[in-house]
């Protein structure tokens, strides 16, 4: 995959076939994400969806794209912090929550993003910006790349759990805890933040 179509002003219809090609992926996965399906959803041809995406592999490109762009923008609507390693957990959990909301499309874009480097860059580029600033302190046991690759082995393996059918609740602890753990062997004298505390907390009750 040598890249991902840009998103840029879309006419009613292209976003009608991204509607319909979302909801069909998160209702019936990949397998039953087709041009077929999607035309009948929409009520078009498929020479239109091919007009607008050129194929069915141009639509998931398009929708991975749209995917990330949505991601992105819902993380920033979460806050930022000052503090780096409470940043890092604020993003770990805007991630779970949308991860939540859209498994099989964050599924899809986390397999994406490993075979296309800008792709990634976007994804994690608040992450990156964090890790950068503790190895300017000092704090960063391991080089920046390392830390980034350790994270998304976590997000990986939240993913491949929740697409498993385990419980909600029993991931989002489970993988809070084993992000937790990667934070502690790559930051110098790692503490959980309060708030964090907090929401596992929650989690173990539930």
């Amino acid at each position: 995959m040598m890249g991902l179509m840009t998103s840029g002003v879309k006419s009613e219809t292209e976003r009608q076939i991204l509607a319909a090609a979302s909801e069909l992926l998160e209702t019936k996965g990949e397998k039953g994400l087709t041009a077929r399906a999607v035309c009948q959803v929409v009520n078009v041809k498929q020479p239109t969806l091919y007009h607008y995406f050129g194929s069915k592999d141009g639509l998931l490109h398009a929708l991975v794209a749209d995917g990330i762009t949505d991601f992105i923008a819902f993380k920033r609507t979460c806050g930022d912090v000052a503090d780096p390693i409470e940043g890092l957990m604020l993003g770990w959990h805007a991630f779970l929550d949308y991860s939540a909301l859209h498994p099989q499309l964050m599924k899809m874009i986390h397999r994406t993003v490993s075979q296309c480097p800008d792709a990634t860059a976007s994804a994690m580029a608040t992450a990156r910006q964090k890790l950068g600033r503790l190895e300017r302190e000092g704090r960063l046991q391991i080089e920046v790349d390392i830390a980034i690759d350790m994270l998304l082995l976590v997000a990986h393996g939240t993913l491949a759990l929740w697409t498993q059918g385990k419980p909600l609740t029993s991931v989002r602890e489970s993988a809070t805890r084993s992000f937790e753990a990667v934070l502690s062997a790559i930051i110098r004298d790692y503490r959980s933040p309060p708030e964090n505390h907090a929401r596992l907390e929650v989690l173990e009750g539930a």
